[in-house]
């Protein structure tokens, strides 16, 4: 729009000239298309619909490539969207068998959930994946295309857990004994969304089957978040 202004003063001039450029540019299909300046409209949201119980919906992420050992370039991370409760492993690749090597050991200890939300992934879409949810009965929803936030739960303990790896690498500290000493102080801590309502049981603090979850808390110790 400025550029067409100055390309119109160089030549002419008439009262109110700048207001006749401004509304023949808005209402210009073409101008509008090409606007560089132009805000994005993002893609609708697909809602997720908040569970009534703990363990029933869980979302899960890669979180990579990073430095460090072959074994641990990527790590999966899986939440519960009820009660905030964490589980996360550090793996070589993300593929649908660390996907599934993940899934079922986390499920010897805790079950399978009811639902599971995950993005467009290649290991979350591929046919052996699909078929490994139908087989332990879990329904997979996926989240709109190119947007993460349709899976905030996860993306913001995500940012959580980079922060901390960031952490482990700049105190030099073991990224595996770091991180698990973090998870546990998480687990430990009740949860902001949480603490405040009757759940008191269904939160992290409490695991998944209702058993309390001591963490330890040691002064200066970064990972623990009691420092």
């Amino acid at each position: 729009m400025v550029r067409t202004k100055q390309r119109l003063r160089g030549s002419y001039w008439w009262p109110g000239m700048d207001a006749m450029v401004e509304s023949a540019v808005k209402t210009c299909d073409m101008c509008m298309t090409s606007d560089k300046s132009a805000k994005p409209r993002k893609a609708p949201l697909c809602p997720v619909p908040f569970p009534d119980r703990p363990w029933d919906k869980l979302g899960i992420d890669f979180i990579g490539p990073m430095q460090g050992p072959a074994q641990q370039q990527y790590a999966i991370v899986l939440v519960d969207y009820y009660s905030k409760w964490v589980e996360m492993a550090f793996v070589r690749e993300p593929s649908s068998d660390a996907v599934v090597e993940f899934l079922s050991t986390v499920a010897s200890r805790e079950g399978f959930p009811r639902q599971l939300v995950s993005d467009n992934g290649t290991h979350f879409t591929s046919r052996k994946f699909e078929e490994y949810l139908r087989s332990v009965g879990i329904e997979h929803i996926l989240v709109s295309p190119y947007h993460p936030a349709g899976s905030g739960a996860v993306e913001r303990v995500n940012r959580s857990i980079k922060s901390a790896l960031q952490m482990a690498e700049a105190a030099g500290e073991d990224r595996t004994t770091f991180i698990r000493n973090y998870l546990m102080n998480y687990r430990a801590t009740p949860h902001a969304t949480t603490a405040s309502s009757h759940r008191a049981a269904d939160r992290p603090g409490v695991v998944p089957t209702g058993r309390r979850h001591a963490g330890a808390c040691r002064a200066g110790d970064q990972s623990s978040g009691c420092s």
